[in-house]
């Protein structure tokens, strides 16, 4: 939630209007009141995702100054883009120029190995914010964002950053080390095999 709070801050201002998905997280609606933002609800398939169709004609007519999407393992509705899609979406906000705060906090929790990719994979002018957290990969209490943005955007980011969090400069060096050794990677192949084996006896009941 910091990452994309700070990347709000980044790159709108009080009265903008942020598109998102429906259904959505519901505390972005108490995170968008609190920076004076508006929020206009984007029709989601349970399937397939945000629908571009809709967020093309909202782009048109500049309705909307940003968009908070989480295209993978989405809360609450547990869907992932299709790499199609993802690829569609990179091009509409690059080519209105909207930024689009993508939100990759489920991204390593995919239920199949073979991760889907970031919509910012395919960000071809820096359109796309990565924002993502160590909270559900390395520990509950572990509240540090991190965010992946253009050239042009992180100038603002860093510097909210350096404002809300003293451990800023201590947390990367710390997590870059955490992440090289296997320590990372070995709870998350515990958790998928956990998951896989709760969706199959799923499935057997069903």
């Amino acid at each position: 939630m910091e990452a994309l709070q700070l990347a709000l801050r980044a790159v709108t201002w009080p009265g903008d209007c942020v598109g998102q998905e429906s259904p959505t997280y519901f505390f972005l609606f108490p995170l968008l009141a609190s920076l004076g933002l508006k929020a206009l609800e984007t029709p989601t398939d349970p399937q397939h995702g945000l629908s571009l169709d809709a967020l093309e004609m909202l782009l048109q007519e500049q309705r909307i100054q940003a968009l908070i999407a989480m295209p993978s393992a989405q809360n609450p509705l547990g869907y992932c883009m299709s790499r199609q899609n993802k690829q569609r979406l990179a091009k509409l906000v690059n080519t209105y120029k909207v930024p689009l705060l993508e939100d990759g906090l489920y991204d390593e929790l995919q239920f199949d190995w073979q991760l889907s990719p970031a919509v910012k994979s395919f960000d071809s002018d820096g359109w796309v914010i990565y924002c993502t957290s160590f909270t559900k990969t390395v520990a509950p209490d572990f509240r540090i964002g991190r965010i992946a943005a253009a050239v042009g955007n992180p100038g603002g980011v860093s510097r909210q950053r350096r404002l809300r969090s003293p451990f800023a400069h201590a947390a990367p060096p710390l997590l870059r080390q955490y992440g090289r050794g296997a320590r990372f990677d070995r709870p998350l192949f515990s958790a998928g095999h956990a998951r896989n084996a709760a969706a199959r006896r799923l499935c057997i009941l069903g």
